[in-house]
């Protein structure tokens, strides 16, 4: 059960901040899987660098599911990214699909009133919690309390002790959200802990962006469109809030 509340919170942060946003379901904690593959060379060796199966593979409610889809699109064109093609047609059919099985909306849209200040500041959800400070809170007892809170650990690092947090102390967000532990055993303070970069080639400079503030991480970027180059390379160990260089270039001179 642990190991599956683990995955279906990292699932969830794909399509909340990673390479399956446009699979988002408004109203809905949605987690996946996005996909895309080089198609053989037709009666020859290799892969088509050319012609790609791209997918996306979904359930929802994240934390309770009732609805499971694969989508999955031969040779698309134009884009062949998966959460770019197959995201939307994964969106449009779980739309009318939670209508039709009458799946109830397991949290608030989270959307500004009409009629209030654009300041999304001045209007939060009922129902929005606060993330509790848990540095230097033991690994089992933080774990226990933010699931008693309605959050859920992601831990990252093999320590006891919590050195960094993400997002930090006093942010709003949504019941169920991810709460990043960064654990190190050889590290007395959060500027030593050190994370494994994520793998952000193929994605969007905006999901990119995102997915490493929720590791700690910065970026330099050269260019701008989808990721396709990253230094250092996906698992290289850094020190939270190192830089990581990304490079940059329309999908279309990039597939």
């Amino acid at each position: 059960p642990e190991t599956a509340r683990r995955l279906r919170a990292l699932l969830a942060e794909v399509v909340e901040h990673g390479t399956g946003t446009e699979a988002q379901i408004p109203g809905y904690t949605v987690a996946g899987k996005t996909g895309t593959a080089q198609k053989p060379v037709h009666g020859g060796r290799g892969y088509d660098l050319n012609r790609h199966v791209a997918s996306f593979v979904g359930f929802l409610p994240a934390d309770n599911p009732r609805l499971l889809m694969a989508v999955i699109i031969d040779s698309p064109h134009d884009v062949s990214w998966g959460g770019v093609v197959a995201g939307p047609v994964f969106k449009a059919m779980g739309q009318n699909l939670v209508a039709y099985l009458g799946i109830t909306p397991a949290q608030p849209q989270w959307a500004v009133p009409e009629g209030t200040k654009s300041d999304l500041s001045a209007y939060v959800p009922a129902d929005a919690l606060s993330v509790p400070d848990i540095v230097g809170s033991q690994r089992g007892v933080v774990e226990e309390q933010l699931k008693r809170q309605g959050l859920t650990a992601v831990g990252l690092g093999q320590g006891t002790r919590v050195l960094a947090q993400r997002p930090e102390p006093g942010a709003q967000v949504k019941p169920g959200s991810p709460v990043m532990l960064y654990f190190d055993p050889e590290k007395e303070s959060a500027a030593q802990a050190a994370v494994a970069v994520p793998n952000v080639a193929g994605q969007s400079l905006r999901n990119a962006l995102q997915l490493l503030g929720v590791y700690g991480l910065r970026a330099q970027v050269k260019g701008s469109g989808v990721v396709c180059a990253q230094s250092p390379l996906p698992n290289a160990m850094l020190q939270l809030g190192s830089v990581c260089n990304l490079t940059c270039a329309d999908p279309e001179v990039h597939p």
